[in-house]
Parts: structure tokens; C-alpha cells; sequence
């Protein structure tokens, strides 16, 4: 994680695209931010955050410094942001190790 703002998720849908897609992410630890061209600004989007398109970035900040879970949940839907439908869904675990946290599997 040292190099970027934190663990880079990128959603990949290749369902049926009802005109334009919204990425609902959602996690109970940590945090979901963006930084993009051309500043690289990095904002907090929060424990539950919808995006259009690109990648996401799930960082560790310690709610309870020494209280780290071993294994944090990462859920997105793909949703149609004109009906609010979820199109489909998915789930990551991130685990952590003596380097910080990355994608299991």
C-alpha cells in the first residue's frame, strides 16, 4: 500500500448495461477513496460509497489503534442508477499481513 492511497479495486461487469452503471460499495472497516487526474487529490468517499466508473481504493485507518481485524469484507453491487436495481454483485476479503492489507486469493 505504500506506493498508492490504499488497496486499488477495480469493478469489472460485463452484464447488460442499461445505459449507464453505479458501483455501490460497501465495507464495515476502513474506508473508500478516489484520486484521480489531474490533481490527485485523495477524497474520502467512506464506509459506503456509490461511484460511475474507475477505480476505488479501500485504505486501513485504524479505528482502534492495535484492534485491526485479520479480515475485512468488501461488497459491491452493480447497480442501474436510474432504478436503483442491483444487476449484480459481488464480494472481496482483504486479510491482513506484516505488510499491511491486500485481496485474498
Amino acid at each position: 500500500m505504500s506506493s498508492t492511497v490504499g488497496v486499488d479495486l477495480t469493478p469489472h461487469y460485463s452484464g447488460p448495461i442499461p445505459g449507464s452503471l453505479q458501483y455501490h460499495w460497501v465495507t464495515e472497516y476502513g474506508t473508500f477513496v478516489i484520486w484521480n487526474a489531474p490533481d490527485f487529490r485523495v477524497i474520502d468517499l467512506g464506509k459506503d460509497a456509490r461511484t460511475s466508473n474507475g477505480t476505488i481504493y479501500w485504505t486501513y485507518i485504524p479505528e482502534i489503534s492495535g484492534e485491526e481485524p485479520a479480515k475485512v469484507a468488501v461488497v459491491v453491487s452493480v447497480e442501474d442508477p436510474q432504478t436503483g436495481e442491483v444487476l449484480a454483485k459481488a464480494e472481496k476479503t482483504l486479510v491482513r499481513s506484516s505488510m499491511g492489507y491486500r485481496i485474498e486469493g
